[in-house]
């Protein structure tokens, strides 16, 4: 019953129709994707990858929304787990990739990669004539960064080796062969979370649990007004 509920959801979420309001009932913060699915006016057919994949949960969310030529890829996934990954997740990095996609997904992994403008320019080469290529990461300036200064959870040092602000984004991608068509501010509650417990020397692993319901949705609704206002702590491009 779990399973085929949330086949569900998957389907409301990335594909609408009369399954949507069972989408809007149950949260999907880990990557929020579904709206840029619409946005982008990606379809089941549509060829689609998604670049640092990581375990590959948005993957087979989407295979399960009945999205058949989706694929996962990730350069550092461990060893032990190969021999049990489905073929549509595979163990590669950018520069290997052949073929056209009409999505290139980046949720949070183009900050992780040393060479900003030849991944970028791997992307473009992956894109079909009109492909679309969707950057999610963190920016600067924002609230939480003159909040905490050294304990912004986003400096995530030494894993990121790049935050942008949005405008050196756009110089990268550019001479890369891409053209910025539009930004979304996408911040949540976890830019304070997360540094307060930075600021007071606990790890990530301790969120459960530290914080009222009450703080959360205080939290939530002033990431909601930093994004609107453009001041929130990560993007999609």
């Amino acid at each position: 019953m779990r399973g085929w509920l949330r086949t569900l959801r998957n389907r409301g979420i990335f594909r609408g129709g009369p399954f949507r309001a069972l989408a809007r009932l149950a949260e999907y913060p880990v990557h929020g994707a579904g709206r840029w699915f619409r946005r982008f006016g990606i379809g089941p057919h549509d060829r689609v990858v998604d670049v640092g994949c990581g375990s590959g949960e948005l993957v087979r969310d989407l295979r399960e929304a009945g999205f058949a030529n989706v694929l996962g890829i990730d350069p550092f996934l461990p060893a032990d787990v190969l021999p049990d990954l489905p073929p549509f997740i595979r163990k590669s990095w950018l520069h290997e990739m052949s073929g056209e996609f009409d999505l290139v997904m980046l949720h949070h992994t183009l900050e992780h990669m040393p060479h900003q403008h030849e991944s970028l320019a791997q992307v473009a080469r992956l894109l079909r004539r009109g492909g679309m290529c969707l950057v999610r990461i963190p920016v600067l300036p924002n609230e939480a960064w003159n909040r905490y200064r050294e304990n912004w959870m986003q400096l995530d040092a030494p894993r990121h080796l790049y935050i942008h602000i949005p405008d050196s984004l756009r110089r990268v991608a550019v001479p890369a062969g891409l053209t910025l068509e539009c930004t979304e501010f996408d911040s949540t509650e976890l830019q304070f979370t997360g540094s307060e417990l930075y600021a007071r020397d606990q790890p990530l692993s301790q969120l459960n649990g530290s914080f009222s319901e009450r703080e959360l949705r205080a939290y939530r609704g002033e990431a909601a007004r930093l994004n609107a206002s453009g001041r929130g702590d990560q993007a999609a491009f």
